[in-house]
């Protein structure tokens, strides 16, 4: 898993671990609070591997960074601070959204049909994208730091102008 494809995936699986893990627990202790859900290793590992699978499929496959630099470029946004807010909470919503209506169908369709899924969806997305959105804000920089070292590409440094061509201009 070197370069930039290597980071990248890095990246998406590090994000699905922690976001699958730690908002299946927010989502059983939140159940919780309003119908008996018992908080059980089996309900956090089954729900955190649908949410790994879910975001990590989602997160090959849309092109959520983009999108993310495309806002940063429409807004004109120079500070980096805010642009780093802008790619985690575009990360967070997409993310928390795929994950609320992947998890909805996967553990509902068999349950109540098509109005168990909308039911599930309704009742937990603002919940689920809250989370999502917090938790990237937190660990998306750590977790980036952590994918530059094992892959070795650094998009900070590879986003970098050439000194070497600058001094020649």
């Amino acid at each position: 898993m070197k370069g930039p494809q290597g980071y990248a995936t890095i990246v998406n699986i590090a994000m699905n671990v922690l976001l699958g893990l730690i908002i299946s627990i927010a989502v059983l202790l939140y159940m919780g609070t309003f119908m008996p859900v018992p908080l059980t290793a089996e309900a956090v590992i089954g729900s955190t591997v649908s949410s790994f699978f879910v975001g990590f499929a989602v997160g090959m496959l849309l092109p959520i960074m983009d999108w993310a630099f495309a806002i940063i470029g429409a807004l004109k946004v120079k500070n980096g601070f805010v642009q780093y807010l802008i790619i985690a909470c575009t990360l967070g919503v997409c993310m928390g959204v795929c994950i609320t209506c992947g998890n909805a169908i996967i553990s509902q369709i068999g349950v109540g049909g098509w109005p168990a899924v909308g039911g599930f969806i309704a009742s937990f997305i603002g919940f689920i994208v809250l989370c999502a959105v917090a938790l990237v804000i937190v660990f998306l920089k750590p977790v980036q730091i952590m994918a530059a070292k094992i892959s070795g590409f650094d998009p900070a440094a590879a986003m970098q102008p050439d000194t070497e061509a600058e001094a020649a201009l």
